[in-house]
């Protein structure tokens, strides 16, 4: 897999996963933060669907910070 970058491409708006302010966790895509409870983290050079996604979840798992997308239809 090529260097990840931030951004809208194919369908998908890729990302870093954070907790942002009042809007709670969210898809860091650089000039835009998008609420998400869903998304696909890059684990080992694989995107992983993960559903139900917390902040505790993610500490536990060391993924807070993970490098993700989502697809840019759940934005609407």
């Amino acid at each position: 897999m090529s260097e990840f970058q931030s951004g809208k491409r194919e369908g998908y708006i890729y990302g870093y996963i954070f907790l942002s302010g009042n809007k709670g966790l969210v898809l860091d895509e650089g000039s835009n933060e998008y609420p998400i409870e869903l998304a696909e983290l890059l684990i080992n050079g694989e995107f992983v669907l993960m559903e139900n996604l917390t902040v505790d979840l993610l500490r536990r798992k060391n993924l807070y910070g993970s490098k993700a997308r989502i697809k840019e239809s759940f934005t609407s």
